[in-house]
């Protein structure tokens, strides 16, 4: 009878250590790609998604910019931050997937979240053959090829016909854009049984120069109606373009609110923006993945909640109407409309279609 009260007593007193013992900290860092968060681009909205997250914690945010837009860069930036003791580090852009092949082996009890990464970014650093994703690597996926789509399906069904696209970098996040913007002319184009032609290129930067902006300037004089301005700042270029006299011009946005930061001698050619909910998603990804027993995953965010949608503060269309915008997004969600997330290569179109595909305007 001692023996089962001493044990009863000890399996309490056990119980109570247990119920007591401090919960691990949290502590939560964000690095930057290599650019500040004090202007507005998808790099500020996911560190402000993170900051309010963590006042949310009543936690402190770690911030840091590596010191140039180069791998050991930030392999530099990952290994201070890691060693600096912040377990749960949250990363801005696929860029990082790179530094995860020296980096993420050497930090096995670190969880880190990158922004922006797709599965195709995380083919990269699989080292494990048969293994989806590091168990210590989280990926925020946007769907980026469906709000592309919506985007060029709208621009069509609104009457524009001389479209343009200039993104920032040839990569996977810039390309999804691209291919589903495509994929929406095609089918708008076949449904009007209309011609569409496409201008097609790449800044190779995140801004505008005079080489980039001359090549626009051009695609206005030949009549392009509206260019879909796709990565950070490559909007200011475009809208220069779109505003100098006698081209009347417009332009679509991507992943912020455009129309409430851009300069008011802008908002004329203001025409549409993609947006994504960056404070939502992120909020959802670090609820489930900051000191939780969580294996590495992907998160994929497309329409179903509103993560990915077009602005509709600021409705410019005439003719395709915010009904128009949720019948169609209803039959994408249902998948009655079937989008391709495949940036191998450029997606298959129609003879309505022509694509001028200029590669990288500025080398």
């Amino acid at each position: 009878m001692k023996k089962v009260v001493i044990s009863i007593l000890s399996v309490f007193m056990l119980g109570s250590f247990f119920s007591c013992a401090p919960k691990e900290e949290i502590k939560i860092a964000f690095i930057s790609d290599y650019r500040d968060v004090n202007e507005p681009s998808s790099v500020k909205s996911a560190y402000d998604a993170c900051l309010d997250w963590a006042n949310d914690k009543g936690t402190e945010l770690f911030f840091r910019k590596p010191n140039g837009n180069a791998n050991e860069n930030r392999n530099t930036s990952l290994r201070i931050v890691a060693e600096k003791g912040y377990n749960n580090i949250v990363c801005a852009g696929s860029s990082f997937m790179e530094s995860f092949n020296t980096v993420l082996q050497g930090f096995p009890f670190h969880k880190f979240i990158v922004v922006g990464a797709s599965k195709e970014d995380v083919k990269k650093v699989i080292k494990e053959e048969g293994k989806e994703i590091p168990s210590n690597l989280y990926c925020i996926d946007f769907k980026n090829e469906i709000i592309g789509y919506t985007l060029g399906y709208s621009a069509v069904k609104e009457g524009y016909t001389d479209l343009g696209f200039v993104g920032s970098y040839r990569n996977n996040d810039t390309n999804r854009y691209g291919y589903g913007y495509i994929q929406g002319i095609n089918d708008a184009a076949k449904e009007l049984n209309k011609e569409v032609l496409v201008r097609y290129g790449f800044a190779n930067s995140y801004k505008v120069d005079g080489t980039v902006e001359a090549r626009i300037d051009t695609w206005f004089g030949q009549g392009m109606k509206a260019c879909f301005a796709c990565g950070e700042e490559i909007y200011k270029g475009v809208y220069d373009s779109a505003i100098k006299k006698g081209v009347n011009g417009k332009v679509f946005s991507s992943d912020v609110d455009a129309y409430s930061s851009i300069e008011e001698k802008y908002k004329e050619a203001y025409l549409m923006s993609t947006k994504i909910d960056y404070k939502n998603c992120i909020k959802k990804v670090l609820d489930e993945v900051v000191n939780k027993e969580v294996e590495g995953k992907i998160f994929s965010f497309g329409l179903e909640d509103n993560s990915l949608s077009l602005i509709d503060r600021e409705w410019k269309y005439q003719k395709f109407t915010k009904e128009n915008y949720l019948e169609l997004t209803n039959k994408i969600n249902m998948s009655q409309i079937k989008i391709s997330d495949d940036v191998t290569s450029f997606p298959e179109v129609s003879k309505l279609v022509t694509i001028q595909d200029n590669g990288n305007i500025r080398s």
